[in-house]
C-alpha cells in the first residue's frame, strides 16, 4: 500500500514539472470583436515560443490605435511589446494577451510609465474585460 501511494505522489511530481504546453502552437490565428461599432482586431503568428502580430483598436468616429508587437507566449499568455500609433503619436506599451477557449483578450488595469513603456501597474490584478472571437485570418 505505501509503495502505491509513493508511485502516485511520484507521478503527481513528475507531472506537475512538465513544461506547459502553449495554448497557440505554430501558425497564424485571427481574433476580432465589436462593442457596438467600435471594432478590434489581432492576428498572431507563433513560431516556437516566439510570437509576432498585429493589434487594432478601432473607435468608431474616434482615431484609434494600430501597430505590431513583439513577445513570446508561456501556456495560455502571451507578453509582448506593441508599438503603435494613436492620434498621430508613437507610443509603447505591454500588452499581456489572454488565450481561452478559442478567444483572446487583452489585461487591462492601470497603467504606469516605466521609461517610454506603458505597463501595467499591477498585472496580478488586471482582468480581461471583453474576448475576441477567433475568425478566419485573410
Amino acid at each position: 500500500m505505501k509503495n502505491l501511494l509513493c508511485l502516485f505522489l511520484l507521478a503527481g511530481v513528475v507531472l506537475a514539472c512538465q513544461p506547459t504546453k502553449p495554448a497557440l502552437t505554430d501558425g497564424d490565428y485571427c481574433y476580432l470583436g465589436t462593442l457596438q461599432r467600435d471594432t478590434t482586431s489581432l492576428s498572431i503568428t507563433v513560431s516556437g515560443d516566439k510570437v509576432t502580430g498585429e493589434y487594432h483598436w478601432n473607435p468608431y468616429e474616434k482615431d484609434g490605435a494600430l501597430g505590431n508587437f513583439e513577445g513570446t507566449i508561456t501556456g495560455n499568455e502571451i507578453v509582448a511589446l506593441w508599438k503603435y500609433t494613436i492620434e498621430g503619436s508613437d507610443q509603447q506599451r505591454e500588452l499581456t494577451i489572454v488565450i481561452e477557449d478559442g478567444k483572446a483578450g487583452i489585461k487591462e488595469g492601470e497603467i504606469e510609465l516605466k521609461g517610454e513603456v506603458e505597463v501595467l501597474k499591477d498585472p496580478a490584478n488586471a482582468k480581461v474585460n471583453e474576448y475576441l472571437k477567433k475568425v478566419d485570418c485573410k
